[in-house]
């Protein structure tokens, strides 16, 4: 299982660093990378929009061009939060029902999570800090939703 869950985040993963023209998926807030038809969340223009205009902060400093010039060159491309793809993939694995939905400091919580050191990471573990998830998915790596600029 824990295999599966990293193969399946990683599709969505890449460096912007490395390569800026590879995005695979983009940061929304308030979305989750499967929805509770258990299809993938796909971006679009009116979702872009309509975030923007209930949080403009996360698409100020031209994150909200940038995500529009993304959808326009691939239509197809997932959307996601950061605690949205863990209860993306929790859904999508049936590992709790196809409407959970929790925020990432009540997933890094003790109600889902317990405290370990860096070298007891286990692939498919949860990553938090205050207000941020991402999932380990070995070799030092975690995939994470990160930021309007970024995307997965």
């Amino acid at each position: 299982m824990r295999r599966n869950i990293c193969l399946e985040i990683l599709k969505y993963a890449y460096d912007p660093d490395y390569r800026k023209d590879n995005v695979r998926a983009l940061y929304m807030w308030g979305g989750n990378l499967y929805n509770t038809d258990l299809k993938l969340n796909i971006a679009t223009a009116a979702k872009i929009e309509a975030g923007a205009k209930r949080h403009p902060d996360k698409y100020d400093g031209g994150r909200k061009e940038w995500m529009l010039s993304e959808v326009k060159k691939n239509p197809n491309l997932p959307a996601s939060d950061c605690s949205g793809m863990e209860v993306g993939w929790l859904r999508k694995f049936k590992l709790t029902n196809n409407r959970f939905d929790q925020n990432a400091n009540a997933l890094g919580s003790t109600q889902f999570s317990v405290k370990c050191e860096i070298k007891n990471l286990k692939p498919g573990t949860f990553a938090h800090r205050d207000g941020h998830l991402g999932t380990y998915v070995g070799g030092g790596y975690i995939i994470e939703f990160v930021g309007g600029a970024y995307g997965c």
